[in-house]
């Protein structure tokens, strides 16, 4: 169960593979068909539901349930789909996604002008930003 920027409360039924959306106070207010092998959702800006599969790939349906994008969140061609642990989506449409085995988590941020990959179509994701706490400076050194 997942409470969304928008306030609603997002809960997964994986024996239905539906996404029940809910309101504040816990009312049903409609149901969503999820993606086959969901077992991660929260709840995106304007409606939209994110659910994180156990292919590793991350799925957008906007506010009627439909599929308006899908991408491989796996850092590399060989990590496995089941150390992504969780995610979480800011207001903005920002996705985070948890890597349990590497400790690390991997966003992915939309961008203006870009289309939006639909199932069957291919998105390679390239990371060009890393931090080791280890070795940051604090404070004036």
């Amino acid at each position: 169960m997942r409470a969304g920027p928008d306030g609603w409360i997002y809960v997964l039924d994986v024996l239905r593979d539906e996404i029940q959306v809910r309101d504040n106070k816990g009312t049903l207010t409609r149901t969503i068909k999820a993606p086959t092998d969901t077992w991660r959702i929260a709840g995106g800006p304007g409606g939209t539901v994110f659910a994180l599969t156990a292919y590793g790939e991350v799925v957008r349906l906007d506010a009627d349930g439909r599929e308006a994008a899908r991408f491989d969140a796996k850092p590399n061609a060989f990590a496995q789909a089941r150390n992504l642990a969780d995610l979480a989506v800011s207001a903005d449409g920002r996705v985070f996604v948890a890597n349990l085995l590497m400790s690390e988590i991997s966003v992915f941020a939309p961008r203006e002008g870009r289309p939006d990959v639909v199932k069957g179509a291919t998105c390679e994701v390239f990371g060009d930003k890393t931090a080791s706490p280890a070795q940051i400076p604090a404070g004036g050194e």
